[in-house]
């Protein structure tokens, strides 16, 4: 549907002012990935405008269209504290890296389900490590919304596979989040046996829900495609004819 929705902007730039204030409905936020990765200009993208999670309330996230315009220059970010000018169709404005979400890619893989074994363990964890060290250094609503998605990326009640890899790095986050919080009481003299050492742990449930609604969305979507569509042949001159049920949810955009 995201393809689509971009296919119509690319044949009537008259409504890309239109579709850019449109507010995202809850079906397409299992859609976004939390993953930080560049943008291109050009580039359709969702746009984080609030979050009660981030306050300690409840409710969901609110998310526009945009369009990525330029990298906005600031020396020594990365792409975790970028800034992007974006077309919100009636204005543009600087959004934050960490407010602005790529779309998965709904797609035929012919090996669905095995992307996070291929991946190295120990690396991620070490990225994490310097994420959550850098993100240290930030102004707590920044490092809140940086530690928001990674929650929301390796919760292991969201993925639909491999949760014994996600578990493994979700727990490492959370021992790295507790590591920090630590060190940051005692730096600051604050640090008390009555006193949780993690202040993040208040945040866990909200995002925790949500990891799980997310799922469920996942879930409902492969159903649909079942049910509407069944199995599909998907041929490829490399390895034949083959039934791949359903697409798979890749980290790519287009």
């Amino acid at each position: 549907m995201v393809c689509q929705l971009i296919m119509l902007l690319l044949a009537s730039p008259f409504l890309v002012a239109s579709l850019c204030s449109v507010t995202l409905v809850l079906g397409f936020f299992a859609s976004f990935n939390e993953a930080f990765e560049e943008f291109t200009p050009g580039e359709y993208v969702a746009l984080e405008l609030d979050d009660p999670s981030l306050n300690k309330e409840n409710g969901d996230a609110t998310f526009i269209y945009a369009i990525i315009i330029e990298e906005t220059n600031c020396e020594g970010a990365t792409v975790y504290t970028k800034l992007y000018t974006v077309n919100i169709g009636h204005d543009k404005r600087v959004a934050e890296s960490a407010d602005l979400y790529k779309f998965h890619r709904f797609q035929f893989c012919e090996e669905a389900g095995s992307s996070s074994q291929r991946k190295d363990k120990t690396k991620i964890l070490a990225q994490i490590t310097e994420v959550l060290e850098m993100a240290w250094q930030l102004p707590e609503e920044r490092r809140r919304k940086i530690v928001k998605r990674l929650f929301l990326q390796w919760h292991p009640d969201k993925t639909l596979e491999d949760q014994t890899f996600c578990q493994d790095v979700f727990q490492h986050l959370q021992d790295e989040l507790a590591r920090l919080e630590s060190n940051k009481a005692q730096r600051t003299r604050r640090k008390s046996s009555r006193t949780k050492t993690n202040h993040y742990e208040a945040f866990f449930d909200f995002w925790g829900t949500r990891a799980r609604r997310h799922q469920v969305q996942r879930r409902e979507y492969k159903a649909t495609y079942l049910q509407k569509f069944g199995s599909r042949e998907v041929t490829s001159a490399l390895h034949g004819s083959e039934t791949v049920i359903p697409p798979s949810f890749c980290t790519k955009n287009p």
